[in-house]
């Protein structure tokens, strides 16, 4: 774009409340205030990239605190933008958040809540953006956008839950979690050694909606992911590489709407061992606990357990890298002045604290 109207003529020009985080290269208190009537009268338009992290908790990311986790984009994305430090998500878990964040409408209470087609899920609140809600992508495409939307997160991109709606151009990174992508008995059950599927007393562990054998959902994902051959093949970095990829042939005369949203660093938590090593030690001999069975923790040993903590970490800073990456890339192509960047997550995940192990609320509802 050869438009002059700045990333920080947008934030002042609008308010920079209504903003979760914003990208810039200088701190706002070191800059002078803009005349933000005259900015708010300019006819261009910012580009905007929306990022939804799927459970990530605060307290493993650095600049929010912690003293031991690596999360240097993330530190630095938020070292020149806005931060809340009180927000409150309006819902959980992943589909009723997304809810929110794409229509803007509360998801919450569970009025009239019923399964539709597709969704074997028993959440409450974990419903399709209903027909009547416009979506923000709508919205945009309507100012004038080109709306893109890259994703792994699979719960989405049922025909009946209409997430996609809106968006003129959709890249599906499949194949997380339970997504049957692959054919699951291309997996050998020998592979499933490596793993965590079983409790102490050799019983075979559920998965977390207890729909079917956690083991048949790790040969799944090993079904999906048996073709890697290296980081680049790993899920946040295909999903940053493909929305840098995406803005590398848009149009220069039309400003961009983007939401990328990343499923890592959600379970399961396979990142590559360089990754891992930062977080535990080298010693580790069992089976590695790469998906919970969301409930009580006391199925795991102290050693499981604190290794359990270690992968998380390790997905944390694997997906961390590879928004790096995209916001390199981003600076780049020449895009980050013009550009509002918003990034948010949906809910976090319990690791054995208080003896449980979820993230989301019961899929009973309430009582």
């Amino acid at each position: 774009m050869t438009s002059s109207f700045s990333r920080r003529d947008f934030l002042l020009s609008t308010g920079a409340g209504t903003l979760g985080y914003g990208l810039s290269r200088t701190a706002f208190a070191q800059e002078p205030r803009l005349n933000i009537s005259r900015s708010a009268a300019r006819p261009d338009k910012p580009n905007i990239v929306v990022i939804i992290i799927d459970t990530l908790r605060r307290d493993h990311i650095g600049v929010y605190g912690n003293s031991w986790i690596r999360t240097p984009s993330l530190d630095e994305l938020a070292a020149h933008s806005l931060r809340m430090t009180q927000a409150v998500p309006e819902a959980m878990p992943t589909i009723p958040a997304r809810r929110s964040i794409h229509s803007g409408m509360r998801t919450f209470p569970f009025r009239d809540w019923q399964r539709r087609s597709g969704n074997a899920s028993g959440v409450w609140g974990w419903q399709h953006i209903p027909d009547d809600q416009r979506t923000l992508a709508e919205y945009m495409t309507e100012a004038g956008y080109e709306t893109l939307l890259v994703s792994d997160v699979p719960h989405q991109f049922k025909a009946s839950m209409n997430f996609v709606r809106g968006f003129g151009a959709v890249q599906w990174v499949r194949g997380q979690e339970g997504d049957d992508y692959q054919p699951y008995w291309a997996s050998p059950a020998y592979n499933l050694e490596r793993f965590l599927y079983h409790d102490a007393r050799g019983e075979e562990l559920s998965t977390k909606m207890g729909n079917q054998p956690l083991a048949r959902e790790l040969r799944q994902y090993l079904a999906n992911t048996n073709d890697r051959t290296s980081e680049e093949d790993y899920f946040a970095a295909r999903v940053f590489r493909t929305a840098a990829r995406l803005l590398e042939n848009l149009p220069p005369d039309r400003p961009f709407f983007l939401t990328i949203d990343s499923f890592d660093p959600h379970e399961p938590w396979d990142a590559p061992p360089r990754y891992v090593a930062l977080y535990d030690d080298a010693d580790y001999d069992e089976p590695e606990p790469v998906t919970p069975s969301y409930g009580d923790s006391a199925y795991l040993s102290d050693r499981q357990l604190q290794r359990m903590r270690a992968l998380y970490a390790a997905e944390v800073t694997m997906m961390d890298r590879w928004l790096g990456f995209f916001l390199e890339r981003l600076d780049g192509m020449g895009l980050l002045d013009s550009t509002a960047v918003i990034l948010t997550s949906d809910h976090g995940m319990a690791l054995g604290e208080h003896g449980a192990l979820v993230s989301r609320p019961s899929r009973y509802g309430p009582r």
